[in-house]
């Protein structure tokens, strides 16, 4: 038996303990009190993904957003020299030091069913880095029909039939899809994370899906304008830094600049982008994609391509269901 324990103190102090017998794996989590067990039969796929603690990120961030007003208050208030006011600097610190450290990348690996249903993640790290090819031996081993992709090598050596390469200015993500005979597979990158996902034609049906989608630029220019603008007011007034007039210039036109970002993110998320897909069996739309006019013709040619793939007597019976 392995066991595989992982810790996730900025989500409700959450610890997952992970036991993988010789034919099936129990997954606890401690803060939910849930116990839960699958067998390596119901395993169909294997993946990871390479990024920072999301959950200590958001931690980090909520913490230096939220104390420098505390910060403020109590300096405007004389109390800069209280013992309530030095604790208060502690958490700044803190919550400063964990936001930065946020961003150190790990990898995760992750369990799916045949539905794409999450059955388990381990978050890897030095203490169990070789116990997790031990654990997916174990279950290719009782599984035969387990697929194993991975963000280092996305792609197989075999051609594919198409390729797309897609920029998500709203997220800072670059997408690049390649169509095989039978499958999609995705690889997602941008400055702190990368991923890998796959998606088999069967799982959608042959109606199109047309729309739009804003480009969303406004969540994260208002996000790092917070962030300055409390940044800013936590070294004032939390670690009392006064700085010389050259660095103080300086922070004047970055501040400008993020303000006028802010500015010009409110008009630049109206504009909306061409949207193309293919709904999957149950009505949501399955796979989707940004449609321009330099890309338009081709992604028209892969929705195509991805209806012929789609068995005949499964299209029969959505429309069905549908009447």
């Amino acid at each position: 038996m392995i066991k595989i324990t992982s810790f996730y103190p900025f989500q409700n102090l959450l610890r997952v303990t992970q036991e993988f017998y010789e034919d099936k794996a129990i997954v606890k989590w401690k803060s939910l009190t849930i116990e839960r067990e699958f067998e390596y039969k119901d395993v169909a796929e294997t993946s990871d993904s390479f990024g920072p603690d999301g959950g200590q990120n958001n931690f980090g961030f909520w913490t230096i957003i939220f104390i420098p007003l505390g910060l403020a208050l109590l300096s405007f208030l004389g109390k800069t020299h209280s013992i309530l006011f030095q604790l208060v600097q502690i958490l700044y610190i803190c919550g400063l030091v964990l936001y930065i450290t946020s961003f150190k990348k790990n990898w995760r690996i992750n369990f799916y069913d045949k539905n794409d249903n999450v059955l388990t993640t381990i978050k890897q790290n030095s203490q169990n880095r070789d116990l997790v090819p031990q654990v997916i031996e174990m279950i290719k081993a009782k599984s035969s029909d387990v697929r194993e992709i991975s963000a280092t090598s996305p792609f197989p050596e075999k051609p594919a039939t198409f390729e797309l390469v897609r920029y998500n200015i709203s997220d800072l993500v670059t997408t690049s899809e390649r169509f095989y005979e039978n499958e999609l597979i995705g690889f997602q990158k941008d400055l702190f994370h990368e991923s890998v996902y796959r998606l088999s034609y069967d799982r959608l049906s042959s109606k199109v899906f047309r729309g739009k989608l804003s480009l969303e630029i406004w969540g994260w220019a208002l996000t790092y304008w917070i962030l300055f603008n409390s940044s800013v007011i936590g070294l004032y007034f939390g670690l009392g830094l006064r700085p010389e007039k050259y660095f103080l210039l300086i922070a004047c036109y970055i501040f400008l600049a993020v303000q006028v970002l802010l500015i010009i993110s409110l008009p630049l998320n109206l504009i909306k982008r061409n949207t193309i897909g293919l709904y999957d069996k149950i009505g949501h739309v399955g796979y989707w994609t940004f449609s321009d006019k330099k890309n338009k013709d081709k992604i028209e040619r892969i929705i195509e391509f991805i209806q012929s793939k789609i068995p005949i007597e499964e299209n029969v019976q959505i429309v069905k269901e549908s009447a």
